[in-house]
């Protein structure tokens, strides 16, 4: 999974103190996210049979400086928590949609608009395992009214999350996760008929199990994704095994699927993949 986040050049400063901690991170450079092509993955796209598009990536901040991206974090120990607040201001880094037309477009351009976050989380030890909990506002700064068919209303997204370890090297862990937009009428007023309606809500429940044998050598996990709105699933079996501190293979899938086929996950349901990881480190 750490291979989904793409590394970016940033300039980060630490300042520890007993009263409150601060992270403190400028990135200079925009980089998007990397999905697979359309060549191998299949995606929903509402506008299929379209061929002019073009995509627009933000300059960087030696360009154009109100392009420098921030985030800050503040975070300090309080009774028995661990308590994290966040700020961040730069760009939605899945690109969203502009059309001269979106009820019949000639021409279509992807682009990243602008995007501020305001979060908060907290992390203890509660009821014989660790109980973690986040809440944030995603501040879609170029359409707060939430009219532009093409790019994500503002939302206030939360996280409520439980691990435990049991004897025998076991460990589950279970979340459950939630989208609340925000100007909902207003973006059922002005979407396109080919696009999907999504619910006010968005929901996803994750359980998380893992399993160590042979001294901690031998690894069996399984995590799974269940969208009880939209009806869709992710299943990722996974085994791993050290055959000496250095070497590592990895056999895992990914299985797709849902009621339909233009949901977040439902979508991937041709993009079932069997995967094979041989690391070597040193």
């Amino acid at each position: 999974l750490e291979y989904l986040k793409n590394g970016v050049d940033s300039a980060k400063l630490d300042i520890y103190s007993d009263i409150v901690s601060i992270e403190a991170i400028a990135i200079p450079f925009f980089e998007p996210d990397k999905l697979p092509s359309v060549g191998r993955f299949h995606f929903f796209d509402p506008f299929p049979n379209l061929q002019n598009r073009e995509v627009e990536k933000p300059e960087s901040a030696f360009e154009k400086f109100e392009n420098m991206e921030y985030a800050l974090r503040l975070y300090r120990r309080i009774d028995n928590s661990d308590v994290s607040a966040y700020f961040y201001k730069g760009f939605f880094r899945d690109p969203q949609m502009k059309a001269d037309n979106f009820n019949s477009p000639t021409a279509i351009s992807h682009f990243y608009p602008k995007l501020a976050v305001y979060g908060l989380s907290a992390q203890q030890s509660a009821l014989g395992g660790v109980v973690s909990s986040e809440v944030g506002y995603y501040d879609s700064l170029e359409d707060r009214g939430g009219k532009g068919p093409g790019i994500d209303n503002s939302q206030s997204k939360f996280l409520i999350g439980y691990q435990k370890a049991f004897a025998g090297d076991f460990t589950v862990g279970m979340q459950y996760y939630g989208e609340w937009m925000h100007q909902y009428n207003q973006y059922k007023d002005n979407l396109p008929p080919t696009f999907l309606k999504k619910d006010r809500l968005h929901q996803y429940i994750t359980l998380r199990f893992t399993k160590l044998l042979k001294y901690q050598t031998l690894k069996l996990s399984l995590f799974t994704f269940y969208s009880p709105d939209d009806e869709d699933f992710l299943v990722m079996p996974e085994v791993s095994y050290n055959f000496t501190d250095n070497l590592q293979a990895i056999l895992g899938a990914n299985i797709f699927g849902g009621a339909d086929t233009n949901t977040t996950l439902g979508q991937h349901d041709k993009n079932d993949n069997v995967y094979v990881t041989v690391r070597y480190s040193f």
